[in-house]
């Protein structure tokens, strides 16, 4: 009963060591990809607020030359 009861509580202690891991690597991977995000959405909107003004000077261009 005693031998049952110690691996009970070892088997307990793997069971909350396991999960604690799990959980730290979870977040780890969670926040890495919440960090890609964050870059990436910043890039895109860097280059959003980049990139379209030169086609939008050519499609005012356009606009004007048209008859």
């Amino acid at each position: 009963n005693f031998m049952f009861i110690e691996s009970d509580r070892a088997f307990r202690t793997l069971l909350t060591t396991t999960s604690l891991f799990v959980t730290v690597v979870a977040l780890v991977v969670v926040g890495s990809k919440i960090d890609d995000r964050i870059i990436s959405s910043k890039l895109s909107n860097h280059s959003v607020m980049v990139e379209p003004q030169v086609p939008l000077q050519i499609i005012e261009d356009v606009i004007r030359n048209q008859p």
